[in-house]
């Protein structure tokens, strides 16, 4: 990742008064090989956990994974969307669905995702690795030995690399982008430095999330300002084609061109897709109050102030300092005012990143290089101060994973082996993966008739019925606190009672809506039922008379 005449430099930096040896030892590349092998370890470490806990099958901690799965698979079909010919956009990725296409065709199933999320997360850490030992690490002194050992495990941590890595979704590949192209970028400034990297980045961060869509112009003007213009007009135009590929086939398939997934997550998003500037305005304003009160969203915004004040100092401070300082401002910037945080701190990971990036990339002006104590105390506690939070994610990994095998794995277990028919659900992921029936999604992901009818009428009971109606659903799964009001003809005929970690209720209803189908659905429950691993049950209500 670093040119080797570089990386010779760095390896002879951490501390003249240290032996030869030890020198040559602690160089960067060994850093970079410790920090990785130290996280395969950890990864491995709750993997084993994980897999143990449901039955020696790895199930990622969120149920929306498999929403990019269900894409994929018919994508590999010939059809864009998670019902088989009803075309949508639920994915919060341009590229990821296509990249699952591949391990997809190879059998790997709902493994798929560890092609690719693996890889992202071990690369991430080596990059970042690289950073802190070329810029940090001559600060060390005597000190470096212990800092080799000690800087990797909060490393690893402040990425939140484990969590995120196991949550199956494409935000280790935004971390990945995010961190190549602000590591290419600082090379791309040096003379005779490659844009390579920093154009890997870029390309990554614009097809994998549409947050890195959003900076990726930025990018592009500052590997120009870098001096690289041929690379940055050709890769404009690359993106802008793959983009205007995209657009077409939206419009063609007369679909908006944001996802599903961000229109109904994202008001800010939705009411600026829909011509309203002045609301999303309010919006984004409301964002940012929102945001200052989660602690990650604070220390964003006290490193974007740090970061203002950097480019202020302009005595000593070279261009890349500034144009990274200044990428780092409007990333955070943006995150504030339409991101989201939470949810295993998947959406902020790339933000944090980009942040440790610029401090680590710019230690001067955060406390590193002046004096062996200073430095080790400093690049700790901006580790730390980053990363505690997320050991709490670490250990509700392997419950929340046990959550989503008790409550959706087993749905989708009911839906495709027990009971085989169209179904109508309000958590789009495993009941959609793997199932040739139609899946109508209440909340919209998977159904822009769904999502346009319920914005527009809100989940009234007419909305529902309607629903049901046109696409032939015999029965739902569904929490009944999202859907207070019912059609008084739907019959309640089981609950499904799990642990709850992460989902948003730990009682499953089971409606039957084809009252014909009584006798069928209840023999198949009562099967069902015997089949359900320890810690979920199922209650079946009495009959109809």
């Amino acid at each position: 990742m670093f040119p080797q005449d570089q990386v010779d430099t760095m390896s002879r930096s951490p501390a003249p008064s240290l032996p030869e040896a030890t020198t040559r030892l602690l160089s960067v590349r060994s850093f970079q090989w410790y920090a990785t092998l130290v996280a395969s370890a950890l990864l491995l470490w709750l993997y084993a956990i994980m897999v143990g806990k449901t039955g020696g099958r790895l199930i990622y901690t969120l149920d929306d994974p498999y929403i990019h799965l269900a894409l994929a698979e018919n994508i590999l079909r010939g059809s864009y969307g998670v019902n088989l010919g009803e075309l949508c956009a639920p994915s919060s990725s341009i590229l990821f669905p296509f990249l699952l296409t591949l391990p997809l065709a190879m059998g790997w199933g709902d493994q798929a995702p560890l092609l690719y999320i693996v890889p992202a997360t071990l690369g991430t850490v080596w990059l970042m690795a690289g950073l802190v030992w070329q810029n940090a690490g001559p600060g060390f002194g005597r000190l470096a030995p212990l800092a080799f050992l000690v800087i990797p495990p909060a490393l690893i941590l402040a990425l939140n690399s484990l969590a995120l890595m196991f949550t199956g979704m494409e935000h280790p590949l935004h971390v990945l982008g995010m961190t190549m192209f602000l590591t290419g970028l600082y090379q791309a400034f040096q003379p005779g430095g490659r844009p390579t990297l920093a154009a890997c980045g870029i390309a990554l961060c614009a097809l994998i999330r549409f947050e890195g869509l959003a900076i990726a112009p930025f990018g592009l003007v500052a590997l120009y300002l870098a001096g690289h213009r041929k690379t940055a007009w050709i890769l404009g135009g690359g993106l802008a084609g793959v983009l205007g590929a995209y657009a077409s086939a939206m419009w063609a398939w007369n679909l908006p061109l944001l996802p599903s997934s961000v229109l109904t997550k994202s008001l800010a998003a939705t009411s600026l897709s829909e011509g309203h500037a002045l609301v999303g305005l309010k919006t984004a304003i409301w964002g940012v109050y929102s945001s200052l009160e989660t602690r990650t969203g604070a220390l964003l915004a006290l490193a974007a102030l740090l970061f203002t004040a950097g480019l202020f100092q302009r005595e000593g401070h070279a261009r890349p300092a500034q144009v990274i300082q200044g990428l780092a401002l409007l990333t955070i910037g943006a995150h504030l005012c339409a991101g989201h945080f939470g949810f295993f701190a998947r959406y902020e990971a790339y933000v944090v990143a980009t942040a440790l990036c610029a401090v680590f990339l710019i230690p001067r002006d955060f406390g590193l290089g002046r004096g062996a104590l200073v430095s080790l105390t400093s690049v700790l506690g901006i580790l730390l101060v980053t990363g505690l939070p997320y050991f709490a994610l670490i250990l509700h990994t392997p419950p929340g994973s046990l959550n989503i095998y008790q409550q959706q794995y087993q749905m989708h277990r009911f839906a495709t082996e027990y009971f085989p028919e169209p179904v109508a659900i309000n958590d789009l992921g495993w009941v959609a993966f793997q199932n040739d029936q139609y899946v109508l999604d209440f909340i919209g992901l998977g159904s822009e008739r769904a999502r346009l009818l319920t914005r527009a009428e809100g989940r009234t009971v007419e909305t529902l019925q309607r629903l049901v109606r046109e696409h032939h659903i015999a029965y739902a799964m569904i929490y009944d606190s999202w859907f207070p009001n019912r059609p008084p003809s739907w019959r309640h005929v089981a609950t499904l009672q799990t642990i709850r970690v992460l989902a948003a209720s730990d009682k499953v209803a089971f409606y039957l809506i084809a009252h014909d189908q009584e006798a069928r659905m209840r023999a198949a429950l009562q099967a069902f039922a015997k089949t359900l691993p320890p810690g979920a049950s199922l209650t079946l209500t009495a009959p109809t008379p």
